[in-house]
């Protein structure tokens, strides 16, 4: 029998929202390089780009904090995902619809950068291909034109 890696879990701390907490799983490498491809944007209009993207992500999340926002008046439940005003979403990516994109944008950069961040112990070596995998993603994200203003995840 051999080796199977277990999935990493990340404590995500966004300092530019404040309270919010998430954990999320890490994904293989081939597919978070995909996503980085995807070149999506803010105001993306292709909405199969962003369905991918935001179904990728929903799948990483194992925990968060999110309540349902305000709801249109006369509204008792939200309409495209059945809960109330102020209950806690599920990590679904249904959830992710009823939430503002700017919002969730920065959450799903931050995790992508956080889950392409690599420890290794001091002793080993890597190859040159092997030391810039953050680097290599960040390039991909960088295509964004506000990635400077994304929160940072603060890892614990």
């Amino acid at each position: 029998m051999g080796y199977k890696p277990t999935k990493k879990v990340y404590e995500l701390n966004f300092t530019d929202f404040p309270g919010l907490e998430i954990t999320a799983t890490s994904t293989a490498l081939g597919k978070l390089l995909h996503l980085g491809t995807l070149n999506v944007q803010l105001n993306e209009p292709d909405e199969a780009k962003k369905m991918e993207l935001f179904s990728t992500f929903a799948s990483c999340l194992t925990a968060w904090n999110v309540d349902h926002p305000a709801l249109n008046d006369g509204e008792e439940v939200c309409p495209h995902c059945g809960l109330a005003e102020d209950v806690r979403m599920p990590c679904t990516v249904t959830s992710l619809l009823c939430l503002d994109l700017d919002f969730i944008m920065p959450l799903i950069f931050g995790w992508m950068a956080t889950v392409s961040r690599i420890s290794v112990p001091k002793e080993m070596t890597l190859s040159d291909g092997g030391k810039n995998i953050q680097e290599e993603v960040m390039k991909m994200l960088g295509q964004h034109p506000n990635l400077s203003t994304l929160p940072t995840p603060n890892l614990s």
